[in-house]
C-alpha cells in the first residue's frame, strides 16, 4: 500500500489519508544569492495538515485500478491502512 499512496502523492501533489491529515508536496524554486555567491538548488518540501483528512474520490480510483479491485473494496483498504498507522503512530 505504501507505494501506491507514494505514486498517488507523486502524480497530485497531494494525498489525504482518513483519520490522520494530509500531506502536500510543495516544490520550491531554486534561490539565487548573489551578494554570497551561491545558488540554491530547487526542492520539494512535504507539508502534513492534520485538520484536513477527508480524501478524495480520485485516490480510492487511483487504488482500485492499481489493485484490480471494486471501488468500495479500494475505500476499505485505505480505511484500514490509515487505521492501522494511526495506531502505529500512538505507539
Amino acid at each position: 500500500m505504501y507505494s501506491i499512496l507514494h505514486q498517488y502523492l507523486i502524480q497530485q501533489k497531494s494525498l489525504s489519508l482518513p483519520g490522520l491529515g494530509t500531506l502536500v508536496l510543495q516544490n520550491i524554486p531554486a534561490i539565487s544569492n548573489f551578494s554570497a555567491h551561491v545558488i540554491e538548488p530547487p526542492m520539494q518540501k512535504i507539508t502534513f495538515d492534520e485538520f484536513h483528512d477527508a480524501p478524495d474520490k480520485d485516490l480510492f480510483l487511483f487504488v482500485a485500478a492499481r489493485l484490480q479491485v471494486e471501488e468500495w473494496e479500494a475505500i476499505k483498504m485505505v480505511n484500514d491502512f490509515s487505521y492501522e498507522l494511526k495506531n502505529q503512530l500512538k505507539q
